[in-house]
C-alpha cells in the first residue's frame, strides 16, 4: 500500500469514526460499517454478523457483484458458533482469517462452507475476509465478513496483509459503537415498558380496561400517521397515548367504581384526573413525557369548545389531545364497561361522524376513517381477553 493510499485509507477510518459515533439505530449502523468496509477494501460483497447466545445471526449485508448472486446466497441467518464453520472459527480464535483462491480446495476439506455460505458453486468466490468485532473488554460482538477484494481494473485479488490493521481498526470502532447502540436500545425498550407498566397501573385497578391502553396507543398512531404526521410523531404518541388516563390513580375507588350516576361534585372530582395527569409530568425535560402530560390534560377538550377542563377549542388543543380524543372515544364505545354494554360499530361510526366539528377534528376524524382497516384488526386483537 502506498503512502498515499495509507492516508487516504487513514482519513476514511477517522471520517467513519467520527460518523458511526452519532449514529443509535443498529440498522443504520450497520449499513455504514458495511459500505466503509466495502469502500477500504474494493471488497464485492459484505456481510454482517451479530453474535446471539451460541449462535451467529445474518443482520445486514451489502452487495456490489456485477454478476448474478444466487438466491440462496447466505440464506441461512443463524449459523452456530462452531470450528468448523469459518466465522466461528473467527470467533472462537479471536482471529481475522483471510482465504484466497488457492484456499478453497482446503477449506471445503475442513470447513463445512456450503451450509455455512449457501452457494451452490464454491467457485463463485475468489477471496474472503473474517473479523472479529472485538469491544474494549474483548468480547466479541460479531463478525464482518468481506468477500471478493478487486483492483483499480476490476481484477479479482486477495485481500492484502496491508489492509489486516486497518480492517482491524474498523472493527474496534464499529464493536463499541454497537455496543452503545445496543445500550440505547435496551434503554429505550426499558424506558418504554416502563411507560407502560405506569398506564397499566392506572388501568388496572379496573379490570375491565386493562387492554384499552394498547388499544388506545395503537389507534393514535395509526391516526396519526394516515394524517401524515412524521415517523418520529408517530412513535411519540405511541408510547405517551398510554398515559392519558395515568391521573385516575388520584381518584377515590368509590368514586371511580361507582356504577350509578355521579354527583355534580363526583364528577368535577373525576374530570380532575385530567389536571392530576398533567402534573404527574409538569417540569419533565423529556420530549416524551411532556407530551404525555399535554395528553393528559388535554383529552377530553372538545373541537368546539365545550370540552374540559379548560374549555379549548380548535386547533389551541394539542393536535396529540385531538387524535387521543378519537382514539379513546372510539374504544369506550365499543367496549363494556360496568355500567354500560358496548355499541355495534355501525352505530359507533354513526357517533363518531355526528361529532365531526363538535366533539372532533373533521381533518383527525377523516383520518381514523382512512386507517378503519387497520384500527379494527386491533381492536380484534385486543378484545379477546375481555369477552
Amino acid at each position: 500500500m502506498t503512502v498515499s493510499a495509507s492516508v487516504d485509507k487513514l482519513l476514511q477510518l477517522i471520517e467513519f469514526g467520527i460518523h458511526i459515533s452519532g449514529i443509535k439505530e443498529l440498522k443504520q449502523l450497520m449499513e455504514k460499517v458495511l459500505k466503509t468496509a466495502q469502500d477500504l477494501t474494493y471488497a464485492k460483497m459484505a456481510v454482517f454478523y451479530l453474535v446471539t447466545d451460541d449462535s451467529l445471526e445474518l443482520v445486514a449485508r451489502r452487495n456490489t457483484h456485477t454478476f448474478h448472486i444466487p438466491d440462496n446466497f447466505h440464506e441461512k441467518k443463524l449459523i452456530p458458533i462452531s470450528p468448523n464453520r469459518l466465522a466461528g472459527f473467527c470467533v472462537l480464535n479471536s482471529k481475522i482469517v483471510n482465504i484466497s483462491a488457492a484456499d478453497r480446495q482446503g477449506l471445503v476439506d475442513t470447513y463445512d462452507l456450503e451450509h455455512e455460505l449457501g452457494l451452490l458453486n464454491l467457485q463463485l468466490f475468489h477471496s474472503m475476509l473474517l473479523v472479529p468485532l472485538i469491544n474494549q473488554n474483548r468480547k466479541i460482538l460479531g463478525v464482518l465478513q468481506l468477500i471478493d477484494s478487486t483492483n483499480n481494473e476490476g481484477d479479482f485479488i486477495p485481500f492484502s496483509e496491508s489492509i489486516i490493521p486497518v480492517m482491524e481498526s474498523l472493527a474496534s470502532q464499529s464493536a463499541v459503537a454497537i455496543q452503545n447502540a445496543q445500550l440505547s436500545r435496551d434503554i429505550t425498550s426499558t424506558y418504554y415498558e416502563t411507560i407502560f407498566r405506569l398506564s397499566l397501573a392506572a388501568e388496572c385497578r379496573d379490570k375491565e380496561t386493562a387492554n384499552h391502553i394498547f388499544r388506545v396507543s395503537s389507534y393514535s398512531k395509526i391516526i396519526a400517521r394516515y394524517a401524515g404526521f412524521t415517523k418520529s410523531f408517530q412513535d411519540m404518541i405511541q408510547y405517551s397515548s398510554p398515559m392519558h388516563d395515568v391521573g385516575k390513580l388520584g381518584i377515590p375507588d368509590s368514586i371511580l367504581f361507582k356504577t350509578g350516576k355521579l354527583t355534580p361534585e363526583e364528577r368535577i372530582l373525576m374530570q380532575s384526573h385530567t389536571e392530576i395527569g398533567w402534573k404527574i409530568f409538569e417540569g419533565s425535560d423529556y420530549e416524551i413525557l411532556q407530551m404525555a402530560g399535554r395528553v393528559a390534560l388535554s383529552h377530553h377538550e372538545k373541537y368546539d369548545g365545550s370540552g374540559y377542563p379548560k374549555g379549548l377549542k380548535g386547533n389551541i388543543i394539542p393536535v396529540e389531545g385531538r387524535i387521543v380524543a378519537i382514539a379513546d372515544v372510539f374504544d369506550a364505545l365499543c367496549s363494556i364497561r360496568r355500567y354500560k354494554f358496548s355499541f355495534p360499530t355501525d352505530q359507533v361510526f354513526m357517533n363518531l361522524k355526528s361529532e365531526t366539528g363538535h366533539h372532533f377534528d373533521p381533518i383527525l376524524l377523516n383520518a381514523f376513517f382512512m386507517g378503519l382497516e387497520e384500527i379494527l384488526e386491533v381492536k380484534k386483537k385486543y378484545t379477546v381477553s375481555e369477552s
